[in-house]
C-alpha cells in the first residue's frame, strides 16, 4: 500500500481492524485523526471529513455510506480568502501593485487583507443580503453597493474580520488584471502548483467528487454556501472556491518549501501585519494564538471556513494541516465545538 494514499476509514477504526506492521509516527497521527473525526461525526457535527498534513497518510471518515478521499471536492467557504490574498501577494512580489498605497478610501491593500481597513459587513445587513430574496437587480448594483459602503471604523483602529475586505480586494484585482478571480488564481497560483481540481466557479451537480455542504440546511450539489458568492455571477474574493484535499495539500506544501514563487510572496503571507486586542493577523491569514493548532509556533498562519474547513501552516515546525469537513449546523455552540475539533485534529499533524 502506498502510505501517501493511506485512508484510515471510519469502519476499520471502529472495529479496531486498521493495523499496519510497525506503524510509523505518521501512520499513528493519521489513525488518531481518523478516530477523533469519527467521534465528531458521531456527535453529528458533519457526515464526512478528510484530514492530513503536508505529506504522509490521510485520514478520511464518512457516515453517509459513500466514501470520501483526497480528491473529494469541498466548497471551502472563507478559506477561499487565502487565494485572494495569494494573488495579491504574487502581484506585490513582482512589483505590479503597491500594497501600502490607499486604494479604497483611506484603506490600503494591506489593510484590506489584514482586516484593519475599517470596512465591515454592516452594509450587507442594511441591504438585506441575508434575507429570503436577493436585494440586487444586477451584478453592477451589488458591486456598486459593496464599493460605496462607508467604513464603520477608522482605518487601523481595530481588527474586524469581514467578507467585505476580500470582496473589495477581488473587485480591485479584476480591474487591475482584466480577468475574473478564477482566471487570476489559475494564472498566478493554482496553475503553477498543479491545482487542477480547484475552481472558483459552480461545479456541475453530477460531478461525483462533490461533497454536500450545509448552510441553513443542505445546499444543492455544486452550489456555494455564502449568500454573496452564490448570488453574484462572477467569483467573489470572500468565498466560493471548490477544492480537494490533494490540491490544498499542494498549496500548503509550497508554503513550507517556498519553491514555486518569489521570496517576497512567502514573506508577506507569514509576516504579522496587525497585533492588538487579542488578535494577530498577517496578509490574508489568522495568526491569533487561540485560532492556531495547540503547540504550534507564533509564526504559524491559519484560516477556517464557515462550512467546516481548516488550513494551517507552520514554517518553524515545518508542518501543515488540512482538515475538510461538511459542517452541518448553524448553531453557534455546535460551530464553536466543531472548530475546536478541527483545530485539535490539525495539531496532530504538527
Amino acid at each position: 500500500m502506498d502510505r501517501r494514499r493511506f485512508i484510515a476509514s471510519l469502519t476499520a477504526l471502529a472495529a479496531g481492524g486498521c493495523r499496519l506492521c510497525e506503524p510509523s509516527d505518521a501512520d499513528r497521527r493519521a489513525s488518531a485523526a481518523a478516530a477523533d473525526l469519527a467521534l465528531q461525526a458521531k456527535r453529528g457535527f458533519f457526515d464526512c471529513a478528510v484530514a492530513g498534513g503536508a505529506d504522509g497518510p490521510v485520514a478520511a471518515v464518512s457516515t453517509r455510506g459513500d466514501a470520501v478521499c483526497e480528491d473529494s471536492l469541498f466548497e471551502i467557504a472563507s478559506v477561499s480568502k487565502v487565494f485572494t490574498a495569494a494573488i495579491c501577494a504574487r502581484l506585490h512580489a513582482s512589483g505590479r501593485i503597491d500594497i501600502d498605497r490607499p486604494v479604497h478610501g483611506k484603506a490600503t491593500i494591506r489593510d484590506l487583507a489584514s482586516h484593519v481597513s475599517g470596512y465591515t459587513d454592516a452594509w450587507m445587513a442594511r441591504a438585506g443580503v441575508f434575507g429570503r430574496k436577493w436585494p440586487f437587480a444586477s451584478d453592477a448594483d451589488y458591486e456598486a453597493a459593496a464599493m460605496s459602503a462607508p467604513p464603520t471604523y477608522e482605518r487601523g483602529a481595530k481588527c474586524v474580520y469581514s467578507c467585505t475586505n476580500m470582496i473589495v480586494l477581488g473587485f480591485l484585482l479584476e480591474r487591475e488584471l482584466g480577468m475574473d478571480l478564477d482566471e487570476a488564481a489559475r494564472k498566478f497560483v493554482w496553475g503553477p502548483l498543479g491545482m487542477d481540481s480547484t475552481t472558483w466557479k459552480n461545479v456541475p451537480p453530477d460531478d461525483g467528487r462533490l461533497v454536500t455542504i450545509y448552510t441553513h440546511g443542505p445546499r444543492p450539489l455544486g452550489t456555494k454556501g455564502d449568500e454573496n458568492a452564490r448570488n453574484f455571477s462572477r467569483p467573489l474574493g470572500n468565498a466560493g472556491v471548490f477544492a480537494s484535499f490533494r490540491d490544498l495539500r499542494a498549496f500548503a506544501s509550497d508554503l513550507l518549501s517556498r519553491r514555486a514563487f518569489e521570496r517576497e510572496y512567502y514573506e508577506l503571507l507569514f509576516a504579522a501585519s496587525f497585533e492588538g486586542g487579542g488578535r494577530r493577523r498577517s496578509f490574508g491569514w489568522n495568526m491569533s494564538r487561540g485560532a492556531l493548532p495547540e503547540g504550534w509556533s507564533a509564526s504559524a498562519i491559519c484560516h477556517s471556513g464557515y462550512t467546516g474547513q481548516y488550513l494551517a501552516v507552520d514554517p518553524v515546525r515545518r508542518a501543515a494541516a488540512i482538515v475538510l469537513t461538511n459542517l452541518k449546523s448553524d448553531d453557534p455552540a455546535v460551530r464553536s465545538a466543531s472548530f475546536e475539533g478541527r483545530r485539535r485534529v490539525a495539531a496532530l499533524f504538527g
